[in-house]
């Protein structure tokens, strides 16, 4: 099974705003890069959560962060090659993902990529491999060999009657049982810190240390990364460490192609670049805390798949489903699947290649059946567990509240003060920016004034009652049926979080906010009849009146799909929504 690389490249560029190039695939490069606005403070809340100690973490809450990620460096010109390059490859073959991140980006957890149109979680489709770091082309290629060797390295952290609270022994014995079915390819030795020091270690091993394994603590201290590289005496005085760099040329001197780090934030590019530097062709580490069950399960598998002589890709995507497949993990850590961070710089995909003979080929073939076999399971899992269950609507209608808008325009004839109309409908906060936020309605509910008239456009938050605020109108699209509003700094604005409209199918259950006739702001929920309404417009079931066009439609989520544009007569029995996709690239 061959990869190809789908590079992509993100960075930070003035105002906070991200840059996304895509430089390399199957399909070609893009044209120009993408600029993105993320909202910096509900992505830092999710890598802050998990980094917490043990977040519980809902499935469908994980998918909806996901996807949040990858609005920020997928957007659609992005998905749209990275489509194109899934077809450029072979069935059997796949598609590694590179995340070239510069260092603002680089803990964040992209891990968790959401992608709809490629079927959910970027790691977890069989078709793809998410991986870290651009190839540095120049590094000789592994010669093949038997068998290769491992050694675990584990710190012990010792209370005053010697009892080792991180229970390392347990996690060795472990992972040496759980890798011993593959001992005729991976030999494997542990020390432990009452035996040696860390450094000590990797000095006196006698065989190259073809993979590197940590477990103990990791961290970082004034921008230098660092691990504990002795035992841990309670109560713990002056610990002694090893730097990332002094670790890096360490590994380096002792030829190790991978180092896995099973310790706390091991993960963090302030630790692991010093021994990508170094030249360490591959690392792996932690994001957050992370469970001895989770890293002795990754681990294996990894390490057996690599040793068989699979690419680095099937392994890590086959360590990652292995975490999910029935039976592997109570499902209070399913989550972790994300929680191993894969950085790679060698454009090679087979890290440890075997001599080529018919019975090496055979047990590669049976792994790779096996690897399958995994897929096949959690997909079947999966499906089992997508009975859906039913909108919490009450809950979805609280949370929008807050950021549904009653619209009031007012024409007025110049020459004529009292020759004025008033007009009412409903928008939803769009967005927050700096001195304020952006707020999207119907073009028909602030409508233009003719040569001979003014007009004054004003919002109530929530209520007609409340009190209402001047707001300008910066963009009308007629064709669309589509307005931005800017509101000013008076209030403390709340954006409701915008969903992709390409992912809704017809029959979904929706619902929807607005001021209908003179009423109070008042819910409804119905259906998507059709998404091939006049002009691409959706077809629903809503009964919406007079007043409530320019309200959000929202998913089961609580992210708008659509913008309520109303009905086509007396009766309302067919009303329309804008697709939100529609309207997110025009404005």
């Amino acid at each position: 099974m061959e990869y190809y690389d789908f590079q992509l490249r993100a960075w930070v560029a003035d105002k906070q705003q991200v840059v996304t190039f895509v430089h390399s695939s199957p399909a070609g490069a893009m044209q120009r890069p993408q600029i993105t606005s993320p909202n910096w403070d509900s992505l830092a809340a999710f890598r802050d959560l998990l980094q917490s100690a043990m977040p519980q973490l809902d499935p469908a809450e994980l998918e909806a962060r996901g996807r949040e990620l990858a609005r920020v460096i997928f957007p659609e010109p992005v998905i749209e090659l990275l489509m194109k390059s899934l077809t450029c490859v072979g069935p059997d073959d796949g598609l590694r993902v590179r995340l070239c991140l510069d260092v603002t980006l680089s803990d964040l957890p992209w891990e968790y990529l959401s992608l709809p149109s490629v079927g959910g979680f970027l790691a977890l489709d069989a078709r793809l491999s998410l991986v870290r770091e651009p190839p540095r082309p120049g590094r000789q290629k592994s010669t093949p060999l038997e068998k290769r060797h491992l050694l675990f390295y584990g710190v012990r952290n010792c209370a005053a009657d010697g009892y080792d609270q991180w229970k390392i022994a347990e996690e060795r014995d472990k992972l040496l049982k759980a890798v011993e079915p593959a001992s005729a390819l991976l030999e494997s030795r542990a020390v432990l810190s009452n035996e040696s020091d860390c450094k000590t270690a990797l000095l006196k091993s006698k065989e190259p240390i073809d993979i590197f394994h940590y477990s103990g603590h990791t961290d970082v201290e004034s921008g230098l990364g660092y691990l504990i590289a002795e035992e841990i005496h309670q109560p713990a005085g002056s610990l002694a460490r090893l730097n990332a760099d002094a670790l890096g040329a360490l590994l380096q001197r002792a030829g190790t192609t991978v180092a896995v780090f099973s310790a706390c934030n091991s993960g963090n590019w302030a630790f692991v670049e010093p021994i990508l530097r170094a030249g360490v062709p591959v690392v792996v580490g932690a994001r957050g805390l992370v469970e001895t069950r989770v890293a002795t399960r990754f681990c294996e598998q990894l390490y057996k798949a690599l040793a068989i002589g699979l690419s680095l890709d099937e392994a890590t995507s086959w360590a990652r489903l292995r975490l999910l497949e029935p039976g592997s993990l109570p499902d209070f850590l399913r989550w972790q699947w994300g929680t191993f961070i894969v950085y790679t710089q060698t454009p090679e995909a087979v890290l440890f290649p075997r001599p080529e003979k018919p019975e090496v080929a055979q047990e590669q073939s049976a792994a790779r059946e096996a690897r399958h076999l995994t897929i096949a399971k959690v997909a079947q899992r999966d499906r089992a567990a997508q009975k859906p269950s039913p909108p919490d609507w009450p809950a979805v209608d609280e949370n929008s509240r807050r950021s549904t808008l009653f619209v009031e325009t007012t024409i007025q004839k110049r020459d004529d003060p009292t020759n004025r109309s008033v007009s009412w409908g409903t928008a939803f906060v769009h967005k927050l920016i700096k001195g304020g936020a952006h707020a999207l309605t119907a073009a028909h509910v602030v409508k233009a004034p003719a040569s001979d008239e003014t007009a004054e456009y004003k919002v109530a938050l929530s209520s007609r009652q409340a009190p209402l605020v001047r707001v300008e109108v910066v963009k009308r699209d007629l064709e669309l049926d589509i307005a931005l509003l800017l509101l000013p700094a008076t209030s403390e604005w709340t954006a409701l979080p915008i969903g992709e409209s390409s992912v809704v199918p017809e029959g979904s259950e929706l619902y929807t906010l607005g001021f209908p006739l003179k009423s109070e702001l008042a819910g409804a929920s119905g259906r998507l009849s059709s998404v091939h309404g006049p002009k691409g417009l959706w077809q629903t079931t809503f009964p919406l009146e007079h007043g409530s066009s320019g309200g959000p439609v929202l998913d089961a989520q609580g992210e708008v799909v659509a913008v309520a544009s109303g009905g086509i007569d007396s009766t309302r029995a067919i009303t329309y929504a804008i697709p939100i996709d529609y309207v997110v690239k025009p404005l």
